[in-house]
């Protein structure tokens, strides 16, 4: 489900409803969420997933990924669809929040808020909607269901798409 020109983007209720800050991530969560290292998240339900996908995608993209270039695979289209809905609501969000709000999220994600980066974070919703392709967001193909089989919950991946093409540690 591609959140972008193509496919459209999702945004969960108005701009006018009461804010929701994100929550501040600690330990394995914030590790998980870092855009330099991989990372794959496998946990049961109701234990920030989500949350920490979220996490990851806002810094990668804050980073300077292409928004094309990032790839998040879940198991379920249900699960896809809400990735979709709070990418696409805390973009919206951060275009019109408060200096003050958005310093407050930066940070929340372990980031800095210079001004710079607010300013790249105001502008990551269009950077988003512009995109050819927009942010992929994916249920898992076939290939892939023998891992659901195995897995705890969901697992969720958010990674710039090329990183396959990494050399390896030796």
């Amino acid at each position: 489900m591609p959140l972008g020109r193509r496919g459209g983007l999702a945004i969960d209720g108005p701009m006018s409803r009461r804010r929701h800050p994100l929550p501040r991530l600690r330990g394995e969560q914030r590790a998980a969420s870092d855009p330099l290292v991989h990372a794959s998240l496998s946990a049961s339900a109701g234990t920030g997933k989500t949350q920490v996908l979220i996490a990851r995608v806002l810094r990668l993209l804050l980073h300077g990924a292409a928004p094309q270039s990032i790839l998040c695979v879940t198991f379920t289209k249900a699960g896809a669809a809400e990735m979709a809905n709070r990418l696409g609501d805390r973009l919206a969000r951060w275009v019109r929040m408060s200096d003050a709000e958005l310093g407050a999220d930066l940070l929340a994600l372990g980031e800095v808020a210079t001004p710079d980066l607010t300013r790249q974070a105001r502008r990551l919703f269009a950077r988003v909607i512009e995109a050819p392709g927009g942010l992929r967001l994916l249920a898992t193909k076939p290939s892939l269901a023998r891992f659901r089989d195995a897995a705890v919950g969901q697992t969720v991946w958010a990674m710039p798409a090329d990183c396959r093409a990494l050399p390896k540690d030796g």
